[in-house]
């Protein structure tokens, strides 16, 4: 009987170390096309040389017994002003790096006013994870003619980098995240009749938080479309290339896929398989629900949920369920959120004050 690893190769190459994929979820190259089915997903492996062929896992009692709710402590940031967003190529949208994890960035970029499609990559460092990350928005000033031409994509980003210790791939979790409730929601029949079941459906895998303090998360491995896993030096290039624009998005985007690509027909997301340390991992997730440029919920119809926000904004992260610790982190935000969100922020501080 065949292994629930076994591969079928698209190329020509060489056996190399495989990480399972979950198949409980849509991983079609758009994900606006979903229809609710299991589908195949795809893993990417650089051509140039072979990996270990052994699976990584976790080493015993690694991960257990701690609660998958748990969150990193975020310190309270003052939200951004409205001078901010004065001149910035993505206005009306502003991506921040989150003050968590000792997340920091380690070139010359302004960690509190970051641009999205520029093709330039981002470095950072924090407790969990060293990288680079590479923004993509649709909609705003600064989008490349032609980004996600066909497409019902509405941002994308790719993150390349290292684990500095093993992470259990069904605790590595993406999904937006918030530290209050939201206001003016529609009823809760629909809330938790229409929206959630629809987000199940999209991944059963999915975890909700509970309405005092929401939270989305679904494994990374479950929803990324593409995940590329290399030694060190062989990952797919990210920076110096010469095209531009939408091209340079496809460009990258085609380096994890093609002939160095894998179909899986069976790859159940084990909790013994570990993200190690001794690659360079490359993710790659978009989304197509959340127009970024207006902050427009689109299920069944459009919502502007910067009405329902309570002055919060959205997220780009991956972070260790288990720990709390996090990979990286974007906040995403839009200047309608901005009235609200200094209203919190000062009621806040003076609560603290007291």
């Amino acid at each position: 009987m065949a292994s629930p690893f076994e591969l079928k190769s698209k190329g020509s190459l060489t056996d190399a170390t495989i990480y399972p994929i979950d198949e409980t979820c849509n991983g079609q190259q758009d994900p606006g096309e979903f229809d609710g089915s299991s589908v195949r997903k795809s893993i990417s492996i650089p051509a140039a040389r072979s990996l270990k062929p052994q699976l990584s896992t976790r080493p015993s009692g690694f991960g257990l017994g701690v609660s998958d709710e748990q969150t990193d402590q975020v310190e309270l940031m003052r939200p951004p002003s409205e001078a901010d967003f004065q001149g910035f190529p993505d206005a009306p949208t502003l991506h921040r790096l989150r003050q968590v994890s000792g997340l920091h960035v380690t070139d010359d970029t302004d960690p509190l006013r970051i641009p999205t499609n520029t093709g330039r990559p981002i470095n950072f460092e924090g407790s969990l994870f060293a990288g680079k990350a590479i923004l993509w928005t649709k909609g705003v000033p600064s989008q490349p003619r032609h980004l996600f031409k066909g497409q019902r994509r509405k941002s994308s980003i790719t993150i390349q980098g290292r684990f500095k210790r093993p992470v259990v791939m069904s605790h590595f979790v993406t999904g937006p995240e918030f530290t209050r409730p939201f206001v003016n929601l529609p009823a809760k029949w629909f809330v938790e009749g229409v929206l959630l079941r629809i987000a199940s459906r999209i991944s059963p895998q999915m975890k909700f938080g509970p309405l005092s303090k929401p939270f989305l998360q679904v494994p990374v491995m479950s929803l990324a479309q593409k995940v590329v896993v290399s030694e060190p030096g062989e990952e797919p290039q990210l920076e110096g290339r010469p095209e531009e624009g939408a091209d340079l998005y496809k460009a990258i985007l085609e380096d994890t896929g093609g002939e160095n690509s894998w179909d899986f027909k069976e790859s159940p997301l084990s909790k013994e398989k570990v993200f190690d340390m001794d690659h360079v991992w490359t993710f790659h997730i978009h989304q197509h629900m959340v127009d970024m440029s207006t902050f427009t919920l689109h299920v069944l119809r459009h919502f502007d949920i910067t009405h329902y926000l309570n002055g919060q904004p959205l997220q780009s992260m991956l972070k260790d369920r288990s720990t709390g610790e996090y990979a990286v982190s974007f906040e995403v935000w839009h200047e309608k959120l901005l009235e609200n969100a200094e209203a919190y922020y000062e009621m806040k501080l003076a609560s603290d004050s007291d």
